[in-house]
């Protein structure tokens, strides 16, 4: 587990990255901010097998109870002049947000319980074909061709993940597709008016409502306890450092200068990270089709990036309105 433990401190890491991306980025194009949120996917996806494997000794809500506190603690510690939010918006707006991600966690840790890491992270990929369509009935416009095609192959690749000749939908399967839904809605929400607020204290915030959100659910649901197993905490630490305090900083500050239609399709290769990492530390093995599966995911985002490097429709360079 030298994975986990080589990543467990990481606070200067962390202030280091928040730093460059405390710098004004006005001039950021698309194809920039896509890259840095192929980062962010990354990092999500080493969540999966450290969760899986957190899983083996917690509770789904308990264990996101302290991956949230221990996010939002951390930011508070390291940016004490700028981890809280000064407006009622950016209250209402963190509020907002941070209950549809932890929904959405508490969502995808549950269905995790029952499914592998790859099959659990395409799933969650779903949320490629939700945001499309609520961004669309939000903004009253239509889904270009080149982003239809590029959805369509994604999905595509997302059924060879998760349809075999015995497959069929678990019950399971519908909490993390409840997941899926409550993600696409929180990164619509974000592309509309992330902009609008300060990145540190809306992140800050926006973790914290997410950690109430989870306390509850364990406070309703399980009987908390905590435990003594030390690659435990190391993958709680990862994920809450690396996977929870950073990467939402990352999305905060730079998907207001993609469009929501990028970010879910970058966002689907967390699923191929998912699938990769738990084959290399989890030994869940890829098929054939699994590997087509991503290769198609993958093609699905490159057709969303080609013809060019101007910005989407909405986007500006304040960020996407």
């Amino acid at each position: 587990m030298s994975y986990y433990s080589s990543n467990v401190d990481a606070g200067s890491t962390i202030a280091s990255i928040v730093g460059i991306l405390e710098v004004p980025l006005e001039g950021m194009s698309v194809l920039q901010a896509d890259l840095i949120l192929v980062l962010a996917s990354a990092l999500w996806g080493g969540g999966f097998p450290a969760t899986k494997w957190a899983l083996l000794n917690m509770q789904p809500c308990s264990f996101l109870a302290w991956r949230f506190l221990i996010a939002t603690l951390l930011l508070v510690i390291i940016f004490p002049r700028k981890a809280f939010p000064r407006t009622r918006f950016e209250w209402t707006f963190a509020a907002s947000m941070g209950t549809l991600l932890g929904l959405g966690y508490v969502f995808q840790t549950i269905g995790l319980q029952y499914t592998s890491t790859g099959k659990a992270g395409f799933i969650t990929g779903l949320t490629i074909v939700f945001v499309p369509v609520i961004d669309a009935v939000a903004n009253r416009r239509g889904i270009s061709p080149k982003n239809a095609l590029g959805i369509f192959t994604s999905f595509l690749g997302l059924s060879f993940l998760c349809i075999t000749t015995s497959y069929k939908l678990e019950s399971t399967d519908l909490w993390i597709v409840a997941c899926a839904v409550s993600f696409a809605f929180q990164i619509v929400g974000l592309s509309r008016w992330g902009a609008k607020v300060s990145v540190l204290a809306f992140t800050t915030a926006q973790l914290f409502f997410s950690f109430v959100v989870s306390a509850v659910g364990a406070l309703i649901l399980e009987a908390p306890t905590l435990t003594h197993d030390t690659t435990t905490w190391f993958c709680l630490a990862y994920t809450a450092i690396l996977a929870t305090a950073l990467t939402f900083v990352i999305q905060t500050k730079v998907q207001p200068y993609t469009s929501p239609t990028h970010a879910a399709l970058i966002y689907a290769l967390e699923a191929v990270f998912a699938t990769i990492m738990g084959w290399l530390w989890l030994d869940e093995h890829l098929t054939t089709r699994d590997l087509l599966g991503c290769a198609l995911i993958g093609l699905g985002i490159v057709i969303v990036e080609i013809k060019g490097r101007a910005k989407p429709e909405g986007v500006t360079g304040e960020g996407y309105s």
